[in-house]
């Protein structure tokens, strides 16, 4: 029992040094390469920065709150609320002993944001994220489970002049089997479903049927059918892509 309540007091003692310990310091001794940080003010166990990047992601107005009771129990964990390009970015981080687990993330705003990381120069429009739970290992995700909403999405036209609108879609994440999602379109100018598999080497795979509805784009229809393949009984046309990201 004596041993028990001698290791309680080691814990609480290390959470009280960590709640004095100031960040700047924790950043240039622990952090790794790929996360950047200015204007650091605050302590670990809550503090502010004004910008930082990771994974090629630009972040402003950051701030933290250590959540204490997974810090006394020697599973840290952190309440982070960010600006994320127009938008926002907030989450709960637990670090594991295979890598770094994200809870509850709640996201908006526009895709720009991510021109940076992504492979989506020119593409419009507005996302926002839904996601129960995001399992990093080495700095890339395994397991994603949740809902993403694109809205308002625009192409480039293929042959110049204004971009093309697209409508509005939902992707449903599953962590199961690998990084797989379903999509469909919640209204616009086509009719949608199918879906998309990410591999752990950055390899995609996006599958589906689609179909224009009467009020679409002269040019969209055009472009439909020269991407994918003769409309089924259904009207509804195969489509497929895959790369690297």
């Amino acid at each position: 029992m004596r041993a028990r309540w001698i290791a309680l007091g080691v814990v609480g003692f290390l959470a009280f040094a960590a709640a004095l310990f100031p960040a700047s310091v924790a950043y240039r001794w622990f952090a790794p390469d790929q996360i950047r940080l200015s204007g650091l003010e605050g302590t670990v166990w809550s503090g502010h920065a004004a910008l930082g990047s990771a994974a090629a992601l630009g972040f402003h107005d950051i701030r933290w709150q250590a959540r204490t009771w997974p810090i006394l129990l020697a599973r840290p964990g952190f309440r982070i609320e960010t600006g994320f390009g127009d938008g926002f970015f907030q989450t709960d981080v637990r670090f594991t002993a295979g890598g770094i687990a994200l809870m509850e993330v709640r996201s908006s705003c526009s895709l720009s944001a991510f021109a940076a990381a992504l492979p989506i120069d020119g593409i419009q429009g507005q996302l926002s994220m839904a996601l129960g739970e995001v399992v990093l290992r080495d700095g890339w995700p395994t397991t994603i489970t949740g809902e993403l909403r694109l809205g308002q999405l625009t192409v480039p036209s293929l042959v110049g002049g204004d971009p093309i609108y697209l409508g509005n879609y939902n992707v449903t994440l599953s962590g199961a089997n690998g990084l797989r999602g379903s999509f469909a379109d919640q209204g616009g100018p086509l009719q949608v479903r199918g879906t998309a598999e990410l591999g752990s080497g950055g390899q995609y795979e996006i599958r589906g049927l689609v179909q224009a509805r009467p009020e679409a784009d002269a040019l969209l229809r055009r472009g439909i059918e020269l991407l994918t393949g003769e409309p089924d009984d259904a009207g509804m046309r195969a489509f497929s892509f895959s790369g690297t990201l």
